[in-house]
């Protein structure tokens, strides 16, 4: 049962490899201070190429750790979908994080959530747990 699970993800990974861009430009910063969001023209940004691994594709990144301290940066398709079981924000919360696949979409307070994600999400859950 478990090789038909894992059979069903990668066919998910495939299936939106079509259909995937090659970079991604993302916000990028360690400690991110209060006025990140009002001074996006000097705020660092960073490429993230797409994986050599089918299927994994990148995306960006906020990380929020207990202390509340907010960083950004690149990830991709399977950092995202593992981390998100475990610690994904909902509303302001703290020791989480949260990822998005359009360029420069880490920087506000709220997301939009790809389906891809949320798929992989519940794939790799339902074969964890």
């Amino acid at each position: 049962m478990k090789t038909m699970q894992f059979l069903a993800v990668l066919a998910v990974f495939l299936t939106f490899e079509a259909c995937s861009s090659e970079e991604l430009t993302c916000y990028s910063c360690t400690d991110c201070q209060p006025n990140f969001v009002t001074d996006l023209a000097n705020a660092n940004t960073e490429t993230c190429t797409k994986s050599l691994v089918p299927g994994v594709e990148p995306r960006c990144m906020k990380i929020i750790d207990a202390a509340g301290v907010i960083n950004r940066r690149c990830a991709d398709t399977l950092q995202c979908a593992i981390s998100e079981t475990v610690a994904k924000c909902d509303g302001d919360d703290v020791n989480c994080l949260i990822c998005c696949e359009e360029d420069k979409c880490n920087s506000a307070t709220s997301f939009h959530i790809s389906a891809l994600v949320v798929l992989v999400a519940a794939a790799v859950h339902k074969i964890l747990f």
